[in-house]
């Protein structure tokens, strides 16, 4: 089992925007989200008795603790709209019987009903109807529940907005069964194929076929990486300011930490094949003892300062360059610094990674479980373009959708600065051989 999240944007011309009341419902009451592999029972039979015990005129289908909700019931009219839950054990598979919470200890108790049951409709439900999402952001409504893999699931949507209400369903696609509720390579390739109609058995896949899950995977992946810029409130007001929106979302799962240790008498260094570039300056390793920050410069200025000065000490200043520029292999980025380290120095950098497309080997997308979702859902948005003939339609309505709910997400889970390497108090900071200080507080905010 893993978390499954829910989530919906509401837009009034673009912009997102707060509603009255969100929450799961279906039209006829029943659930608020259901499993697909389950369907409603008529009831055939219901005893007045502790518990109340429910026949079904087919199987059910049910297992021990499951939720059903009660409609049209003829004669034990009081279980009428009710939510309780279905104990299989000691039962058969046309009858169970009635519990008040999923635990199963607490009997639901007939004995002072109306009268026995002898029709209506028993209806599974995972989540019961009426259950309010969470305004997670202006505009976006969010509900997370436990899942089962392998299991689809359909969710109703009620939504109350200027006095107009509105049913939306969505349907969530099962997570194959022994995987994480991270998408990983082969399991998306899996939901692509079936969303086209090519069956869920790689086995029946044409190499064609396969090479053609491959580019919309990555297409898809890529799409998600590199986002499109979403509007949002408020970017209306600062257009007309000159302020934007103009930038996409950059993801904080794309700027790692990484270290380093200088060596004595060596001023160039490799970075990882993965760096793409450079977020804010290098500071020190806390065991050096050192609050000065390393300031980014141009190649050019360093190489200025080493043919005036080539001594060695503690670095100040560091520059990026390619270390090669042809097609013949992986693009290396250069670091250099200045002075040339006299000694060994622990170094930390953030940087922007650069994303490798997904293969069997590479098989885990970047952004986790958090993200699974909406990778999901950019694949299927570009297979619809592609091959359904569909472009900018409901597939990718949903995608930027779920952009939104996890650009949220990312916001909300991180830091609002990557920060310095200090305990707050004065740092010194080296600008061009020069030194001012400038006094830092924590920022707990």
């Amino acid at each position: 089992m893993g978390t499954r999240i829910l989530s919906k944007a509401w837009e009034v011309e673009d912009v997102l925007t707060n509603v009255t009341s969100a929450k799961l419902s279906d039209p006829t009451g029943a659930y608020g989200i259901k499993r697909n592999d389950l369907s409603a029972s008529t009831i055939s039979g219901g005893t007045v008795a502790n518990p109340v015990v429910i026949t079904t005129s087919a199987a059910h289908g049910l297992s021990d603790g499951q939720m059903v909700n009660f409609l049209s019931v003829v004669g034990m009219t009081d279980l009428e709209g009710l939510n309780y839950y279905a104990k299989v054990t000691g039962q058969s598979t046309t009858s169970y019987a009635l519990y008040q919470e999923t635990g199963l200890t607490n009997t639901v108790d007939g004995t002072g009903f109306a009268g026995a049951a002898t029709g209506g409709t028993a209806t599974p439900a995972e989540v019961a109807d009426g259950t309010a999402m969470t305004n997670s952001a202006t505009g976006i409504y969010q509900y997370s529940f436990t899942d089962t893999a392998g299991i689809a699931y359909t969710a109703y949507i009620e939504i109350v907005y200027a006095g107009a209400t509105y049913h939306i369903e969505e349907d969530l696609v099962a997570r194959p069964s022994g995987a994480s509720v991270d998408w990983i390579y082969s399991e998306l390739r899996t939901e692509i194929a079936d969303f086209l109609g090519w069956t869920r058995d790689s086995a029946n896949w044409s190499s064609d076929q396969g090479n053609r899950l491959d580019s919309i995977l990555n297409a898809g992946y890529l799409q998600f990486i590199y986002p499109p810029v979403i509007e949002e409130s408020g970017w209306s007001t600062a257009r007309k300011r000159g302020q934007g929106p103009g930038v996409a979302h950059r993801w904080s799962f794309l700027s790692p930490t990484a270290t380093f240790d200088t060596v004595a008498s060596t001023y160039l260094y490799d970075l990882p094949t993965a760096f793409g570039a450079m977020v804010g300056d290098l500071v020190y390793d806390e065991d050096e003892d050192e609050s000065r920050i390393i300031e980014q410069v141009t190649p050019g200025m360093i190489d200025k300062h080493r043919a005036a000065n080539d001594s060695e000490g503690r670095p100040y200043q560091f520059a990026l360059r390619p270390k090669t520029a042809d097609m013949t292999s992986a693009q290396v980025t250069e670091l250099m610094l200045y002075p040339t380290p006299d000694a060994a120095y622990g170094i930390i950098y953030h940087y922007d990674a650069k994303v490798d497309p997904l293969t069997e080997a590479n098989s885990y997308p970047l952004g986790g479980q958090a993200h699974s979702e909406t990778i999901l859902q950019s694949c299927r948005d570009i297979a619809a373009t592609r091959y359904k003939d569909d472009p900018a339609g409901r597939e990718h309505a949903l995608f930027l959708e779920r952009l939104r709910a996890s650009i949220e997400y990312d916001r909300r889970h991180s830091p609002k600065t990557l920060g310095f390497n200090t305990d707050g108090g004065r740092i010194t900071h080296t600008r061009h051989g020069s030194q001012f200080s400038v006094t830092m507080t924590n920022n707990l905010g």
